[in-house]
């Protein structure tokens, strides 16, 4: 009986000191601030479209996309042009998005060893 009475004391002094220190990072500790970023001035979006001779879809492609996005200049288009025999680059440019040219006349596919 003695045992259990002490052990409740034990366990008593315990929880009121642990209500304490809440008590007191309550009160005393202040809570951190983060300024405020303005999302429409800061945030770009990199759309990447890997293109391989997609001169009959491209355009309809880059304009889907473009009516899509709705935000103007915070979305950039880039159009890869993967060893392209067609006129893929020239309409991927005339539609406003910057074309990057990959031409290697070794590695004509890109998995190939």
């Amino acid at each position: 009986m003695i045992f259990i009475f002490w052990l409740l004391y034990i366990v008593n002094i315990f929880s009121i000191f642990y209500l304490s220190i809440l008590l007191f990072s309550y009160l005393f500790i202040k809570e951190k601030t983060y300024p405020i970023i303005n999302i429409q001035k800061s945030f770009k979006l990199a759309v990447l479209i890997p293109a391989h001779n997609e001169e009959l879809y491209i355009e309809r492609c880059l304009n889907s996309l473009e009516r899509a996005s709705k935000s103007g200049n915070l979305v950039k288009f880039y159009v890869i042009a993967d060893n392209c025999t067609d006129n893929t680059t020239d309409l991927a440019s005339k539609c406003g998005a910057d074309v990057i040219v990959r031409s290697d006349t070794i590695k004509k596919v890109r998995d190939m060893l």
